[in-house]
């Protein structure tokens, strides 16, 4: 390293977008939070669309997406750390969370089938009042590490309560017609392979209208990724 790169390092020490602590320039996360990241499971029985074991699997029924990929559950300092990029403007975080995102998209070849990526949109009311979509940020990150180009494609028509505001029973309706695509992409998306970006799955009804909608305009199967989601409730592991 040159003396210059030492000196910056020491002034500005890279920190674990995770748990803020110092790590080498290196690395992506410090070793504590290395231990958070989920990888495919290794046990014989696992769910097709996310390789991951019933315990952990945030995978419902009457899923429009095949494949579902994330590196970290949504909790803990994970929790505070995506919290603090959507709704303390910490974007300087997202890179590390792409990375990572990437990482679990590739452990699962989702790259190699990807025709291109895109990422669920926000209204423009919440747009302005923002000032930035964290899934666009993360999304055209994850689309340098895997090499796929990231096309806006979806548009959001209204506004909605946000889904974890609302019980289980409402989450689904909330979103029903939320999503149209742009009328000059429509082309764009026929016959295509999409990964669908988000920042967060929690019910995953949010990414499953997305994955619908564009199922409707005729993509051929649809592939979606998160930096965090939420593991089912022990009720529903029952």
């Amino acid at each position: 390293m040159k003396l210059t790169q030492q000196i910056k390092a020491w002034i500005f020490p890279k920190l674990c977008p995770v748990c803020s602590q110092i790590i080498k320039a290196d690395k992506a996360l410090c070793d504590s939070c290395r231990e958070l990241v989920v990888y495919p499971s290794e046990k014989k029985k696992v769910c097709k669309i996310c390789s991951l074991s019933k315990e952990l699997c945030p995978c419902g029924k009457y899923i429009h997406y095949s494949r579902f990929a994330s590196p970290f559950l949504f909790e803990g300092e994970v929790r505070r750390s995506l919290h603090k990029i959507k709704f303390r403007n910490r974007t300087d975080k997202i890179d590390a969370f792409a990375r990572l995102t990437a990482d679990s998209i590739i452990q699962r070849g989702l790259d190699r089938e990807t025709d291109f990526v895109t990422f669920i949109p926000m209204s423009d009311s919440a747009f302005t009042k923002r000032g930035y979509n964290q899934a666009q940020l993360l999304a055209e990150k994850v689309s340098e590490y895997i090499n796929r180009p990231c096309l806006p494609v979806l548009l959001k028509l209204r506004e909605t309560p946000t889904q974890h505001s609302l019980p289980l029973h409402r989450r689904r309706g909330n979103l029903l017609g939320a999503f149209e695509v742009y009328p000059e992409d429509a082309d764009k998306i026929k016959g295509r392979r999409i990964l669908v970006i988000d920042d967060i799955v929690t019910g995953g009804m949010t990414m499953n209208e997305a994955a619908k909608t564009l199922l409707i305009f005729g993509a051929e199967d649809i592939y979606c990724a998160a930096a965090a989601f939420s593991p089912p409730s022990a009720k529903k592991r029952k």
